[in-house]
C-alpha cells in the first residue's frame, strides 16, 4: 500500500522519496525498503520477538543485501514466485520470505538509475526483493498471534505518523486528510492510510485465525 500508493502515486505529483530523509533539510520521504526498517525498529522495542527486514540480491543499499541461507531460499523465491517458509539454522529463527515484486514505474526507475543500485535493467513485476519475517518460535498460541498483530499494525501506524509529521515540515507540503496522490497533492491521514490497509488485510486475517483447530 505504501509503495503502489504513497511513493508510486506521491511521485507522479511532486512528492520525494530519499534514503535521506531523515535529514533535518532533506524535503522527501522513506523509501520503500526504509519504512520497513524504521517498522522493523519500532517491533523491536515492543515486547514481540518479531523480526522484519526487506532485502535483496541486488539492494541499492548494502545493509539490504541478503546472505547465506536467505540468499540460496530467495533465489528458489524469484525463480518460483512464491513465498517460503523455513527455520534458519544461521539465525535460529523460524522464518518466511515473501516476494517483493516491482509494482510500481516510479520505484522501477529509481532502481534503474540510482548510482548505487548494483542492477539497472529492472522491469515491472520482476522479484525485486523479499519481505522476511522472522519469529522464534515456529507455532504461536492464538494469544501470541493476536500481540503479534497488533504490534504490527502498531508500528506501521507509527512509522506512518512519523513520516507525516516530517511532511508538516517540508518547504511545500501537500494537503493532509482523506485523499491519496492519486487525487492529487494530498496525503491521506494516519486514521484513513490505517483504515485503508485494515479494509484490505483484517479479512484475510480473520479467516487465517478461523481455520486454526483449536482444542
Amino acid at each position: 500500500l505504501y509503495t503502489r500508493e504513497i511513493v508510486g502515486q506521491g511521485k507522479k505529483v511532486g512528492l520525494a522519496f530519499s534514503e535521506d530523509w531523515r535529514e533535518r533539510k532533506v524535503n522527501a520521504g522513506p523509501l520503500p525498503a526504509l519504512f520497513l526498517r524504521e517498522v522493523s525498529k519500532k517491533l523491536r522495542s515492543t515486547r514481540v520477538r518479531l523480526g522484519l527486514f526487506l532485502g535483496a540480491e541486488y539492494p541499492i543499499s548494502a545493509s539490504n543485501k541478503f546472505e547465506g541461507r536467505q540468499l540460496r531460499v530467495f533465489r528458489w523465491i524469484v525463480k518460483n514466485r512464491s513465498p517460503n517458509f523455513f527455520y534458519n539454522k544461521e539465525t535460529k529463527q523460524h522464518t518466511a520470505m515473501f516476494p517483493d515484486f516491482a509494482s510500481a514505474k516510479p520505484c522501477v526507475r529509481c532502481h534503474n538509475s540510482h548510482p548505487d543500485s548494483s542492477k539497472k535493467n529492472w522491469r515491472m513485476n520482476d522479484v525485486m526483493g523479499a519481505t522476511t519475517w522472522s519469529y522464534p518460535k515456529g507455532k504461536v498460541t492464538l494469544q501470541e498471534a493476536l500481540a503479534i498483530i497488533r504490534a504490527t499494525r502498531s508500528s506501521f501506524r507509527y512509522v506512518y505518523k512519523t513520516y507525516l509529521t516530517k511532511v508538516k515540515g517540508f518547504a511545500k507540503h501537500p494537503r493532509i486528510g482523506k485523499k491519496w496522490p492519486r487525487e492529487g497533492f494530498y496525503l491521506p491521514s494516519t486514521d484513513v492510510f490505517m483504515d485503508k490497509f485494515s479494509k484490505s488485510a483484517s479479512s484475510r486475517s480473520i479467516t487465517r485465525l478461523l481455520r486454526i483447530n483449536l482444542p
